[in-house]
């Protein structure tokens, strides 16, 4: 069997390399595009495929893999391959119905997304609408490929993949982005998606090639659907909010839906880097205990990892904010990009920065749901905070205009990670492990207590950047003296347990 230690560390080798290629797309983004008209326009035109493709990977990840998974242990390898065909057809038969249908209602959907932006500001939002809608249908493609290696327990190759469409995106657009416009950002993404499925295919028309065929439809397809479809909000709030977050900063100035998303990408590099690649290849490991009964266990990895991530990732968030200015600063303040983006998107970090914590949480806690075929009580725990999300934008945006809308985005992100966990346990009360909540608990007010310490320090003395590197540093020993010492048998645990091997 696979180790888990050695499919996560390279997981977060080549998401780190994806992070690092990303940031640079961002950079090149950022220099050619800078934070204005037209990259909000891009970003509003961006927004439902992006919602489809988001939908796809969590539907395939939490629905139809635990269905892959159940059918290769129940009837062989075989059977699960006939069924891993037939949702190639379903899903991409679905793809072209939806997305065509999204073509012919271009110029109201980007009028829908987009409420602020006067009229004729929106018709070449329509056209580029269209086009990210090609880039859609690929991109389905890809996440069933990708899905199929993840059944076959392969997670490495994906995460390698991933990179070329950063570098072909950042060589188009610093090298044709101003003459040929926006539309260079949008054919390096497309080129990239094609480069991917090319190098997926392979392995999988190996495996499964035997099988192989035109199908639309499986016995199996139909529990899986009706599974899946509660699955569908709660999968999809994360960028439902995000949505939301634009419609409602175009209401505020140009720019800021630029600002809300550079902001927001270097917080989610960290994740890549960290979060997603445990929470990836443990997945599959929760589907087959919840499969199993063995409720028992999947608490200990639940939280084991939860632990792990609030240890690693809480003093991360006080670091971004400390550093916010300086961050962005390097990475984007050059050609289109002016200081007075740089100030919007520093605010939209600070605001941003506890996301670093209770997004892994969010996704953890929902894929358990998932394993454990818990997907309405998901869907309604997930609606609620898309209400919420709106109701906080709606207060918040006009008060603090975009940072508002971050900090919106925060406190219901961490208000829904808390409703999750609450209702978990009402739903399964093995899962409660009040040690873990004890030690989360403390490591939560430490790093409140020292950050507040820095933050108050750094606001009344306004310290140099290497002073502020010293403080930081202070505040990391600190913590690290409070929280690691004392609990480092408890960290060690963590690491041995990713060590495991799968049984």
């Amino acid at each position: 069997m696979k180790s888990y230690s050695r499919s996560s560390l390279g997981l977060v080798g080549f998401n780190g390399l994806y992070a690092a290629l990303g940031l640079v797309q961002a950079m090149a983004v950022a220099a050619v595009y800078g934070a204005g008209r037209e990259y909000d326009l891009y970003l509003v035109a961006q927004t439902l495929p992006e919602l489809w493709i988001y939908l796809l990977a969590g539907l395939l990840q939490s629905g139809f893999l635990p269905g892959y998974l159940r059918l290769d242990a129940a009837q062989g390898p075989g059977a699960g391959w006939r069924l891993r065909w037939a949702s190639v057809g379903l899903v991409m038969a679905a793809s072209t119905g939806l997305l065509a249908a999204s073509a012919l209602a271009a110029p109201w959907l980007v009028r829908l997304l987009a409420p602020g932006f006067p009229a004729e500001a929106l018709a070449p939002c329509a056209g580029l609408f269209r086009l990210l809608l090609i880039t859609a249908w690929i991109s389905s493609l890809i996440r069933l490929l990708t899905n199929f290696h993840h059944a076959e327990r392969s997670f490495v190759l994906p995460a390698a993949t991933q990179s070329i469409s950063p570098v072909l995106v950042s060589l188009l657009v610093l090298g044709w982005g101003r003459s040929w416009g926006i539309e260079a950002l949008w054919l390096g993404l497309s080129l990239g998606a094609l480069g991917q499925g090319i190098a997926l295919w392979p392995r999988i028309w190996r495996a499964g090639r035997s099988e192989a065929g035109l199908k639309f439809w499986h016995p199996s397809l139909g529990p899986i659907l009706a599974l899946s479809w509660p699955l569908i909000l709660g999968v999809l709030a994360n960028r439902i909010n995000f949505a939301v977050d634009r419609a409602v900063a175009s209401t505020l100035n140009w720019g800021d839906i630029s600002a809300l998303r550079y902001g927001f990408l270097i917080l989610t590099t960290a994740s890549l880097v960290f979060s997603f690649p445990f929470s990836q290849t443990l997945f599959p490991r929760l589907c087959r205990l919840a499969e199993a009964g063995r409720i028992k266990e999947m608490a200990a990895y639940l939280s084991g990892l939860g632990q792990f991530y609030v240890i690693l990732l809480l003093p991360g968030a006080g670091l971004i904010a400390l550093f916010a200015f300086e961050a962005v600063q390097v990475l984007f303040f050059r050609g289109a990009f002016s200081a007075q983006s740089v100030q919007a998107t520093a605010w939209a970090l600070i605001c941003y920065s506890p996301c670093l914590v209770v997004l892994p949480l969010v996704q953890l806690l929902g894929g358990v749901y998932a394993s454990l075929q818990r997907t309405r009580a998901l869907s309604a725990a997930a609606g609620a905070a898309v209400i919420l999300n709106l109701i906080a934008d709606l207060i918040l945006a006009p008060l603090l205009g975009l940072a508002g809308i971050a900090l919106a985005t925060s406190l219901i992100q961490a208000a829904w990670a808390v409703i999750l966990y609450l209702w978990l346990i009402r739903l399964e009360p093995e899962v409660r492990d009040r040690a873990s909540l004890a030690l989360a608990g403390r490591c939560l007010s430490l790093t409140v207590l020292i950050g507040g310490g820095v933050g108050l320090v750094e606001g009344l003395l306004r310290p140099g950047l290497a002073a502020k590197i010293v403080l930081a540093g202070a505040g990391l020993l600190a913590y690290a003296l409070a929280a690691g010492l004392p609990h480092r048998a408890r960290i060690a645990e963590l690491w041995r347990m990713f060590k495991e091997t799968e049984t």
